[in-house]
């Protein structure tokens, strides 16, 4: 993907919202600021040098200090005089859901639910080595292998030098742990271009399976020494890829919140409560990260048979999430975008939605079947705005 192409496409998807994700990290910090009401008054910017514009002061929180982006220009992003890099974390989601194809079906009719064999990253699916036939690796690309096929691209298309960005991956679930193994930090993040050869490795090798421990992997990732680093001109920012279904947390209201009768069942479903002669439904937000909760006590819902064994995996996790994405913003001044992996089968469009707003970054989210926005923010970092 060239360079010029990215800048034609992104300057049409980014100008959709108000204040476009890059246009925020050239802001300095102002839309932060009106977020929480705590920033001061911005300043202008000192002309930049070597053929750099001047650029333009923000406020930059509780300080309400000018921006330093006028200075840093200096005609060219080669040019690392005056750059803080940026840091990012790319949080990748595992789980067993993004082997599901972006498509239900290819354009022939054929089922891309039959598809599901592994043959390289980017086709069909990176699940179930050995097992099954890829039949139309574009459309029936399993959403991991669109996220390596997207991330993959972006990542070997932008060229830092020494300096100039910080990268950085984590994944959830654990490798090769229980179902809801929390998540770890797979590649910490250092200069990219160091890092950035190791995140594109894993890409070509991952293999999703298990939950979504998604908010507790969250805090994990931003304890990276990179992420707690208090200097209010370092950027950061988290990239979580992702298909919207988190879950493993065992304070969902499915597992700890009274059902109608004033009991808790944990996550077992109306007919199994049913089946012990009670009468009662569940908490009225309690959803499912697999299927949907049933609304009368006679179907089974999405919960397991036997809810004492791992029931949160089934218990959707959306505002858990979204609460860890506010506080990494408020707390630790780390903006979230949020990649979404499909083309709308098999995806979560609502819970996408509401963590991109969470994590105050691009909302809607970046799509993975079109990167070139997300391209032209790592560019725009690399060039110090």
């Amino acid at each position: 993907m060239g360079r010029g192409s990215v800048a034609a496409v992104a300057s049409v998807a980014l100008a959709a919202c108000c204040l476009s994700p890059v246009a925020e990290l050239a802001d300095g910090g102002a839309s932060r600021a009106a977020h929480s009401g705590a920033g001061g008054s911005g300043t202008t910017g000192n002309s930049g040098t070597g053929g750099g514009s001047s650029g333009a002061g923000a406020s930059s929180g509780a300080a309400g200090g000018s921006s330093s982006a006028g200075a840093s220009s200096t005609g060219g992003r080669g040019s690392t005089a005056a750059h803080v890099p940026a840091v990012v974390m790319i949080v990748q989601d595992l789980s067993g859901s993004m082997c599901q194809p972006i498509n239900s079906t290819s354009p022939g009719g054929t089922s891309c639910l039959a598809t599901e064999g592994k043959v390289t990253a980017g086709y069909c699916s990176n699940c179930f080595p050995g097992v099954g036939t890829c039949i139309d690796p574009v459309n029936c690309a399993s959403q991991m292998g669109q996220a390596s096929t997207a991330l993959t691209a972006v990542l070997t298309d932008i060229h830092p030098t020494t300096g100039q960005l910080n990268l950085g991956l984590a994944a959830f679930p654990a490798s090769g742990g229980t179902l809801c193994g929390l998540g770890t930090i797979r590649v910490p993040i250092g200069d990219a271009v160091t890092t950035l050869p190791q995140i594109v490795a894993f890409y070509q090798s991952a293999e999703p399976s298990g939950g979504a421990p998604m908010a507790a992997t969250l805090a994990v990732a931003a304890q990276d020494p990179a992420l707690t680093n208090p200097n209010p001109a370092v950027k950061k920012i988290i990239l979580l890829v992702t298909n919207g279904w988190p879950n493993c947390a065992s304070t969902s209201p499915c597992t700890t919140e009274p059902w109608s009768n004033g009991q808790v069942y944990a996550c077992a479903s109306p007919a199994e409560v049913a089946a012990t002669g009670v009468q009662a439904m569940p908490p009225p937000d309690c959803s499912c990260s697999f299927g949907t909760c049933a609304t009368t006590a006679t179907p089974a819902d999405c919960c397991p048979a036997t809810p004492s064994v791992n029931a949160a995996f089934y218990c959707l996790d959306d505002q858990a999430t979204a609460d860890e994405l506010g506080n990494l913003y408020f707390a630790q001044n780390i903006t979230t975008y949020v990649v979404d992996v499909g083309i709308g089968y098999g995806t979560n469009a609502t819970v996408l939605n509401e963590l991109a707003q969470a994590g105050y970054g691009s909302s809607p989210p970046f799509l993975a079947s079109s990167p070139a926005p997300l391209e032209a923010l790592l560019e725009n970092l690399i060039g110090g705005g």
